[in-house]
């Protein structure tokens, strides 16, 4: 009996229709509306926060902390009340990360006339 190898014999198996993965690009030269959004709301140093969103490790945190929302935990384990949020890491380095930029202090987007 002769054994075939999938991964060599069949060009289909191959992907080559994905692009690489993204890192180390600058968010600010792909987007001008997110510079003049990041300018309107004083943030600190826009460069350096958008140069930091671009890296892998950012965009790895992030899609941890979106798989990982929040959980509310109102008694622990002998029935007492404790009512305290868990928060998956990334979301605790996500918050630093906007805090050491001063995003934390950043003001509130303008209302919309007719809007409440």
């Amino acid at each position: 009996m002769t054994r075939i190898d999938a991964r060599s014999s069949f060009s289909t198996h191959r992907v080559a229709n994905q692009r690489p993965p993204l890192a180390g690009f600058d968010p600010l030269a792909c987007d001008p509306a997110l510079g003049a959004a990041l300018t309107r709301y004083a943030v600190g140093d826009r460069t350096a926060l958008a140069l930091e969103a671009g890296f892998a490790e950012a965009r790895e945190h992030g899609r941890l902390a979106d798989e990982h929302p929040p959980e509310l935990r109102t008694h622990d384990r002998y029935g007492n009340r404790v009512d305290e949020v868990d928060f998956h890491p990334s979301r605790h380095w996500l918050m630093s990360r906007a805090i050491d930029h001063g995003m934390h202090a950043a003001r509130n987007a303008p209302a919309v006339p007719g809007s409440r």
